[in-house]
């Protein structure tokens, strides 16, 4: 069973854990460990505090399989959008069905609420970027290395299986 769950203070080795798993780039820095881990805490600090001034009063979740926690999710919302800020499962979790999980349970929130589902993601991570297309993500904008991806509702479709509710 796939869950989430609001983060508490106690999930701070946890998240920085899943940080350092979703970011290769910093394994093949040549520093020693201490230096690396400085380095890997210090980028998360900042990647959070970023969210937080930019995505202000953001969910910040914990993804759980059967109970135990496998990665992390941040939603924001507006008028406009529901926004993956961020999303990462540990390595020993990934391709297993979580995230399309995650991102279907989104998808349905997003429509109920009328809203663009909206993300981020490096222009270089081809996994990341099939796995949003093959869950109906379309490019909107290529900027500083990131591609912005949109989901939309299907006007069509949505107002058909409301009529279909309404007649049914």
């Amino acid at each position: 069973m796939i869950g989430v769950r609001p983060t508490v203070a106690a999930d701070s080795d946890l998240l920085l854990e899943i940080f350092a798993a979703s970011r290769a780039d910093f394994a093949f820095l040549p520093l020693p460990p201490d230096a690396k881990n400085q380095l890997i805490a210090q980028q998360h600090r900042a990647q959070l505090s970023h969210y937080a001034a930019a995505y202000p009063g953001a969910q910040y979740l914990v993804v759980e399989a059967d109970g135990a926690p496998v990665g992390e999710l941040i939603v924001w919302q507006n008028d406009s959008q529901l926004r993956i800020v961020d999303i990462a499962l540990l390595p020993a979790h990934r391709s297993r069905g979580i995230g399309t999980v995650l991102i279907r349970r989104l998808q349905d929130q997003a429509r109920l609420a009328d809203l663009r589902l909206q993300l981020a993601v490096w222009a270089s991570n081809d996994a990341a970027v099939h796995f949003y297309r093959q869950l109906g993500f379309e490019q909107t904008s290529d900027d500083a290395g990131y591609l912005d991806l949109t989901w939309q509702v299907d006007r069509a479709q949505h107002e058909n299986s409301y009529q279909r509710r309404e007649v049914g």
